[in-house]
């Protein structure tokens, strides 16, 4: 301390010094508003620990997981990296029920920026996206999402030759686009669309929800037969023709003057 103390004079004293001097004097005039902006960091920075781990993470994803530098090679990361995305979204989402908490997608997330990186648009990045909405419980914003894939469809240069249906397409093609997927978006909208139809207090409106969801439901149908698992809700066919009986009765209330009137 003493030691300290002398070098301090010595230095106060020699003009050629000066801007040491200076140097030292705004760290001791200062050093509390440093401790403070440190104390405060690191409670900030304790209070975006996640956050940042996963800024960090992605950041060094980026560079420690170079772009495949051949066409063969590309395609078979995104496969391979699809097949582990839905191994890891599987083991968030089956046997839970909405909604997840956001973290527990952040390996999901992880996957689905690297798929994003290697190829942009790829249809599993647009799929997962929507469907960790959904498992968030936010039905209404995973529409959006969901409207994008089917739209993407219409590229027949992203699909599969040969495409039956079947959900191991899915993966086998690399673009993420399938007529499996197609059709359970589809079927999930109607079913969407019908219980915003039974929310709904104006009558014309809650029809034409209906009508959506019918519409919807047909295309389901239509493209793979639709669905059957009782996980998935209720059956498309058997959707279908529910659909159809709700509309009649909607349009037979809307032509009623009594029920018009109320």
């Amino acid at each position: 301390m003493h030691i300290l103390k002398k070098a301090s004079s010595k230095l106060a004293s020699d003009p050629a010094l000066a801007p040491a001097t200076g140097f030292i004097a705004r760290i001791k005039r200062h050093r509390m508003i440093a401790i403070a902006l440190l104390m405060g960091s690191l409670v900030i920075g304790i209070g975006n620990f996640f956050d940042a781990l996963n800024k960090i993470m992605d950041f060094s994803d980026r560079f420690l997981d170079p772009r495949p530098t051949t066409l063969d090679a590309l395609q078979h990361t995104v496969v391979m990296t699809a097949t582990e995305l839905k191994s890891e979204f599987d083991s968030v989402t089956v046997g839970y029920l909405p909604p997840i908490p956001p973290s527990d997608f952040d390996q999901v997330n992880r996957l689905i920026k690297k798929i994003e990186r290697l190829d942009p648009g790829n249809g599993h990045v647009i799929y997962y996206r929507a469907f960790i909405l959904r498992w968030r419980d936010q039905k209404a914003s995973s529409h959006t999402g969901m409207f994008r894939y089917l739209e993407q469809m219409k590229d027949a240069g992203l699909l599969w030759v040969g495409d039956n249906g079947d959900a191991k397409v899915c993966f086998e093609n690399w673009h993420g686009y399938c007529k499996q997927r197609q059709a359970f978006i589809n079927h999930v909208l109607a079913l969407d669309f019908q219980r915003e139809a039974g929310t709904e207090k104006d009558p014309a409106v809650a029809l034409s929800r209906l009508k959506a969801a019918l519409e919807r439901a047909r295309a389901a149908v239509d493209i793979i037969g639709g669905f059957n698992d009782p996980a998935q809700g209720e059956s498309t066919k058997d959707l279908v023709v529910s659909l159809k009986k709700q509309i009649v009765q909607a349009e037979h209330n809307l032509a009623t003057p009594a029920y018009r009137a109320n």
